[in-house]
């Protein structure tokens, strides 16, 4: 239940920053085609959109990371999964073996 808990939380926290770093690139790209379009660039505005590229990095390095542990916790449900059919299979043949002990008694 932990994992799966974990698994959400990181899966809503993935899109949240797929949809942020989206917007960081659009909002990115609109900013850099309104610099080529004016003759004089203000300082600021390339402070602006350097911070910018630097908080789009940032989102990425996250989204990243996110994705790996997102994808190890994918992993390790799909074994957990695994195990406990193994288990089940397991408690119905030791069930199934009782009560043939039990009718041959």
């Amino acid at each position: 239940m932990e994992l799966e808990f974990e698994l959400l939380r990181l899966r809503e926290r993935y899109y949240e920053l797929i949809e942020h770093t989206n917007t960081l690139k659009y909002e990115l790209n609109n900013a850099q085609k309104q610099l080529h379009e004016k003759e004089k660039i203000e300082p600021n505005l390339n402070v602006d959109l350097e911070k910018e590229r630097r908080r789009a990095d940032e989102f990425e390095n996250d989204y990243k990371s996110l994705k790996i542990k997102y994808d190890d916790v994918c992993e390790r449900i799909r074994i957990a999964t695994n195990q406990l059919e193994h288990v089940q299979i397991v408690l119905e043949e030791t069930s199934r073996r009782c009560e043939q002990l039990e009718k041959e008694k």
